[in-house]
């Protein structure tokens, strides 16, 4: 690679995908300690027993998530170099944790708030009373079908989109300093090759594998597709809750394709894709361990509450 493809690369692959590896293994390693029982001795969250099952399965969606992340760090800093295998298990292991992080979250509102499928169903008011125990079944049944199906249809993009391999061109992060990509060439670049193993210098870059892409362009759209239909005939037989938890999970996993879709095939340049993708999964960690933070805040936390609370005595 010349020089400004290095440095590009060295902030997608050290930079921020090794914050992304980082902090997932601390995540994952802090909300399992959170979900154990008894409780660890200081728990990260205070996990309520009534959202506990809801709470692992936002846990084994991460876990997942993990797995991905540690076969591409697998890639990146061991082997140095796209592998075929590697890179279709972590297309399979994102698209399985992304579905399943999205059934867990439903599950996870549903039990708070929502209440869907139920006769305390927050939607009542826009059914203008509830017939779910009723011969008619819900209301919504329709409109969920149509959520379902929007599965389906989503999947059609990436399920027609070319699936060649994708090859960095080092030529296009060329810097406009003629010297200083000289020496990077003539000097630096054949130290790196005689003292590195597995180097890859200009003529071996970056490949975004034909075989990961036909992973995720072909084979988990179309699990997708069918995942839809399925929820669409769960919707129009009034099985409204299973329907609105395998369309949700279906939708995850559609999400995973379609988003990677934009990053790659959209940008049609393999590391600006790569960098949105890190950057994407990074926001995603960080607004997620929010989320559960506000949701069960820590026993310091609750502490800390308590004592700026106005004694009702005064």
């Amino acid at each position: 690679m010349e020089l400004g493809a290095t440095l590009m690369a060295l902030l997608v692959f050290v930079v921020v995908k090794g914050t992304v590896i980082g902090f997932s293994v601390w995540f994952v390693w802090r909300l399992r300690g959170s979900l154990r029982e008894p409780p660890p001795r200081r728990p990260w969250l205070l996990v309520s027993r009534q959202s506990l099952p809801d709470v692992r399965l936002l846990w084994w969606g991460l876990a997942l998530f993990l797995v991905s992340e540690l076969t591409c760090g697998v890639e990146i800093y061991v082997i140095m170099h796209s592998s075929r295998v590697l890179s279709a298990i972590h297309s399979v292991t994102s698209a399985a944790g992304m579905g399943v992080f999205a059934l867990g979250l439903f599950r996870f509102l549903d039990q708070k708030s929502l209440h869907f499928g139920s006769s305390e169903c927050a939607l009542g008011r826009i059914c203008h009373g509830c017939t779910v125990g009723r011969p008619a079944g819900c209301k919504l049944s329709r409109v969920l079908a149509l959520a379902a199906a929007w599965v389906g249809l989503a999947a059609l993009a990436p399920l027609v989109s070319p699936t060649a391999e994708m090859v960095a061109q080092p030529q296009d992060y060329e810097l406009p300093l003629p010297a200083l990509n000289h020496w990077y060439d003539a000097t630096l670049t054949p130290w790196l090759v005689a003292h590195v193993p597995g180097y890859l210098p200009d003529h071996a870059p970056y490949v975004i594998t034909s075989e990961m892409l036909v992973m995720e362009l072909r084979i988990i759209p179309a699990v997708a597709l069918a995942i839809g239909a399925v929820a669409v005939g769960y919707a129009l037989r009034r099985s409204v809750v299973r329907a609105a938890r395998l369309a949700t999970f279906g939708a995850g996993v559609v999400i995973y394709s379609c988003f990677e879709l934009v990053v790659y095939r959209g940008t049609g340049n393999t590391l600006v894709g790569s960098l949105g993708h890190e950057l994407a999964e990074l926001w995603f960690l960080l607004i997620t361990a929010e989320l559960l933070r506000r949701s069960f805040p820590s026993g310091r936390a609750q502490e800390a509450s308590s004592r700026l609370a106005p004694d009702p005595g005064t």
